[in-house]
């Protein structure tokens, strides 16, 4: 009796799925972290508005005491649900620099939220790029050949040609990541057609500007180290900042770098498939690399 042996999908096929669910994911999360940032700034300039408020009410009111016959403070309560209250001068200090010192905490908020947007935005980029590359290496394993050696145990140690073609990809898009930016860039111009740094569009030095913000945010607390403030003129130990603006743009480079790459090696591989793009099966999730959760920037 013949054994029925279930047909191969095409790996191309499954690597289109697989970058177009990438694309879409990467998407909804570049949105999601907008509308994020949009909202808490602005509630941030709400919250900070309703300090300053209460507090200009304080500092006007009348300073005279008010209290009941067993000298304790008078307190009203008004049909609206808000109260009349006196305090002794020393008090009301005491009230004035809490809702000063609180109120002040909301100037720094912004640039605070914009730096942990940047730190999250090149996350999502660096992610993306780690798993369209895994992808790739994955269906087409030609481009893991290198002069590293590997012995027959190691090979051995796996359970198929696929999981050591899957270890060996995750070898490489780590080695990669970990590395410079502009290696990336030229692995993937060379490998996959996908010359970001050719276009008009992409400033690389401005990119790799924001893989060195991004770092020192999360390892420096966003303050230059001498490197960065020899390369770019500011004084070592200043506190990074931005515009809300040129963050948002910031943003928009990454997401626009990103995609490109996800959506020139989609071309690359899958531009010659005789079916039209959007058109075949839901989006397959790529296999996970295993790079996202690491400091790929680091």
């Amino acid at each position: 009796m013949a054994i029925e042996v279930p047909p191969q999908r095409d790996p191309l096929l499954v690597l289109e799925a697989q970058l177009n669910g990438l694309l879409a994911s990467y998407g909804e999360a570049c949105w999601a972290l907008e509308v994020f940032v949009g909202d808490s700034i602005e509630n941030v300039v709400a919250k900070k508005g309703e300090a300053l408020g209460i507090l200009q009410k304080v500092r006007t009111a009348p300073a005279k005491l008010v209290d009941d016959d067993e000298g304790r403070p008078r307190v009203e309560h008004h049909p609206d649900g808000g109260i009349s209250l006196s305090l002794e001068p020393t008090e009301r200090d005491a009230l004035l620099h809490l809702l000063d010192s609180h109120s002040r905490l909301y100037d720094v908020h912004p640039q605070m939220l914009l730096s942990m947007a940047l730190a999250h935005a090149y996350a999502l980029f660096d992610a993306l790029v780690s798993d369209v590359l895994f992808s790739a290496f994955c269906a087409k394993p030609e481009h893991l050949r290198s002069k590293e050696n590997i012995t027959y145990e190691d090979v051995l140690a796996f359970p198929s040609q696929e999981a050591l073609i899957e270890a060996l990809a995750r070898r490489k898009v780590l080695k990669l990541m970990y590395g410079r930016l502009e290696d990336q860039l030229d692995h993937i111009a060379k490998n996959f057609r996908v010359d970001v740094a050719d276009s008009e569009e992409v400033d690389v030095e401005r990119l790799k500007e924001l893989r060195d913000r991004r770092n020192l945010i999360v390892h420096n607390n966003g303050r230059a180290n001498a490197d960065y403030a020899a390369r770019h003129g500011v004084a070592e130990g200043e506190t990074l900042s931005r515009s809300p603006e040129d963050a948002k743009r910031e943003r928009e480079l990454l997401r626009n770098v990103g995609t490109t790459i996800a959506a020139g090696v989609r071309e690359h591989f899958c531009g010659a498939i005789s079916r039209p793009l959007g058109t075949r099966e839901d989006s397959l999730p790529a296999p996970a690399t295993g790079t996202a959760e690491g400091s790929a920037s680091s």
